[in-house]
């Protein structure tokens, strides 16, 4: 049976070049390119086989002259002499052929499954572009709470950690002084307290006359809270803010909430809580500071809780960027003397002081300006 090869390798050809012209996708004939050449060269190396098969015990053209004529006569006499070699010969061309014919399968069900392959790569990315997609769409449920026991048990190791309170108090204190002390001052209204925690932001707002709420997605938190007889919401804290009106609140507080959650939770956050405070109403922003190396690499990550730090830097960016302006600073708890490095006296001392001990936490009071409603964002 004569298998006509160069009619096969155009056939696996014309599969992989559907329309004939050489064109095909971007993607695939960049995938695909090392196989076709291959297969250019395959058919190349065989057409040059199927012509030598045809010359094989065949006499060569020749001029009509006598020389010719007489080496002609000599070249049949060879061939005559070797007619034991020319069926070798033969036999060497057809097992050649069927190879090739071998190899053309093969390289024909390669390219079924690198077709098959592409199909299933490109089925992935869509299903990867659809989840990822779907996770930047749903990042507000990174707010949701945890499970009732780790609530319970994230709760207990924040209240044990932080203490008697009077310290953090007095911290809060001096947030609602200032604020209280602002020119001009800030508009009546409710006052929104995020992730209240222990409550104790409440209760200094409270004492001072103003109508605040707290929303805890830590149904322990919450549940405390409720117990000593504050106004707080258990749930989702972007979805309370989304559901408000514009301009409800008069001083929204974040107090160690940033180092929570993803910067695009914590952008969808900023966002909202500009949306729903008053113009001239402040946003207090409290975080741990990462510029003191020693909190950086220890006290912050003791929080089960924390997932990455929140410079001051950026904090006070992104609070600009949604409008607001930042009108005070503040460092809180600083390491004692004891904690430090001795040798103080010493300028590089004081340097390395001040970069491995620097504040633990850091503060932020940002004002809306008057006029701005709603999202100005």
């Amino acid at each position: 049976m004569q298998i006509h090869l160069r009619e096969v390798v155009r056939e696996v050809r014309s599969r992989i070049l559907p329309d004939g012209s050489g064109r095909a996708s971007t993607d695939e004939t960049a995938a695909l390119l090392p196989l076709r050449e291959e297969i250019n060269r395959l058919e190349h190396s065989y057409e040059q086989l199927c012509s030598i098969r045809h010359n094989v015990g065949r006499m060569p053209a020749s001029p009509n002259t006598a020389r010719a004529r007489v080496g002609g006569v000599l070249v049949r006499i060879v061939r005559q002499m070797l007619f034991w070699y020319t069926p070798q010969v033969h036999a060497f061309h057809d097992a050649t052929v069927e190879m090739g014919e071998s190899l053309c399968a093969v390289m024909d069900r390669q390219y079924a499954a690198l077709q098959r392959l592409h199909t299933e790569i490109a089925e992935l990315r869509a299903e990867l572009r659809v989840r990822g997609a779907a996770s930047v769409g749903t990042s507000a449920a990174q707010f949701t709470a945890y499970d009732s026991g780790f609530d319970h048990l994230l709760f207990t190791w924040r209240k044990e950690r932080s203490g008697p309170g009077e310290e953090r108090r007095a911290e809060l204190h001096d947030y609602a002084t200032h604020i209280d002390g602002l020119a001009p001052p800030i508009p009546d209204g409710p006052w929104l307290d995020i992730h209240c925690e222990q409550g104790l932001w409440l209760d200094v707002a409270a004492a001072r006359g103003r109508d605040v709420i707290g929303i805890e997605d830590n149904a322990a938190a919450a549940a405390y809270c409720r117990q000593r007889g504050l106004n707080v919401i258990a749930g989702n804290p972007l979805a309370h803010l989304e559901s408000a009106r514009d301009c409800a609140y008069s001083v929204v507080s974040a107090m160690e909430v940033a180092d929570r959650y993803s910067p695009v939770c914590v952008a969808r956050l900023l966002r909202q809580a500009v949306r729903v405070l008053k113009p001239q109403g402040v946003l207090l922003f409290e975080a741990v500071n990462p510029a003191s190396l020693v909190t950086a690499a220890e006290e912050l990550w003791t929080d089960p809780g924390a997932t990455r730090p929140w410079p001051m830097q950026t904090a006070e960016f992104f609070l600009q960027y949604f409008g607001l302006k930042v009108v005070s600073r503040h460092g809180l708890q600083p390491y004692s003397a004891e904690e430090r490095l001795p040798f103080e006296e010493l300028e590089f001392i004081q340097q390395l002081n001040a970069r491995l001990y620097g504040p633990r936490r850091y503060a932020l009071l940002a004002r809306k300006p008057a006029g701005a409603l709603g999202d100005i964002a």
